[in-house]
């Protein structure tokens, strides 16, 4: 009988400490947050541009067809303005690029140093729209 007091209390002390060390732990991560609290991380992200070219088109934002010398200035406001902003060049699959208009906007991201690939001078017409094997009708 002594010796499953002894148990008991030595399992009670156990339960004890492992309740007392979480909420230590609980606590210092409280007291941590509270203290430290967490930066605004929304202001550093960047601002993402959508430019898709279609043929000669140019759109921002997928909605706004726009000129290459108004997609400049809204670069340059941006940049003026010390926004962060990443841009997605997209080549539209079902109207291709014309690849001089698709250089010449890879050639304006370069001066906003952001690296895209130029698109390389079609062989033939039929290289330009010729259909995938997916897009054949069966």
């Amino acid at each position: 009988m002594l010796k499953v007091k002894k148990k008991k209390r030595h399992i009670l002390r156990i339960i004890l400490l492992v309740l007392v060390f979480c909420i230590v732990v609980f606590g210092a991560v409280v007291f941590s947050d509270l203290l430290f609290g967490r930066e605004d991380t929304q202001a550093s992200e960047p601002e993402i541009i959508v430019v898709t070219v279609s043929g000669k088109s140019i759109e921002l934002h997928e909605d706004k067809q726009v000129s290459f010398s108004e997609l400049k200035s809204y670069l340059d406001t941006l940049k003026q303005a010390g926004d962060p902003f990443a841009v997605a060049l997209i080549n539209d699959t079902e109207k291709p690029a014309d690849h001089l208009v698709y250089n010449s906007i890879v050639d304006l991201l370069a001066e906003y140093d952001i690296i895209c690939e130029k698109m390389p001078e079609p062989a033939s017409y039929d290289e330009v729209y010729a259909a995938t094997y997916d897009e054949q009708g069966v």
